[in-house]
């Protein structure tokens, strides 16, 4: 059986994703890394079955140039996401956030520059509020001390 390279690339992917996750919850404090661990070992769990079903040779898949992009896209979503994972301690929550949203949305295609710069503001100042005001949970602040 011959497993198409993208798949395995995409496999791959998400264990890492995944695994750095399920390892990073430990360090939260007391149950807050309880759902962050559930989440992340249902997505190696889901995975996994993905990995048997292609073994199996159940994953019949047609290709065509929109699952192209798709895949393009998914990489790219998941290289940003590996880039915030590790400059959010350096740069902070509210920050890179800021940033991650605005870079994820025009890699999307978005071609509205006013609405990126608006939604990203928006979303990480609503999250960045409910999180650290409402709720007092932890969240990492940058040399500015936001």
């Amino acid at each position: 059986m011959k497993i198409e390279s993208k798949k395995i690339g995409m496999i791959v992917g998400v264990y890492f994703i995944s695994i750095m996750f399920f390892i990073q919850s430990f360090q939260m404090i007391k149950d807050s890394g309880l759902f962050p661990r559930f989440v992340s070992g249902l997505i190696i769990f889901l995975n996994t079955l993905y990995v048997i079903e292609i073994y199996r040779g159940r994953d019949v898949t047609t290709k065509n140039k929109k699952d192209e992009i798709v895949y393009k896209k998914l990489y790219i979503m998941i290289v940003l996401s590996v880039v915030y994972i590790l400059i959010t301690p350096f740069l902070g929550y509210f920050f890179t956030t800021i940033i991650y949203m605005a870079v994820s949305m025009k890699s999307l295609g978005v071609e509205n520059n006013k609405k990126i710069l608006f939604i990203s503001i928006v979303s990480a100042l609503v999250i960045y509020l409910c999180f650290s005001i409402l709720l007092k949970v932890h969240i990492p602040v940058s040399f500015l001390g936001i």
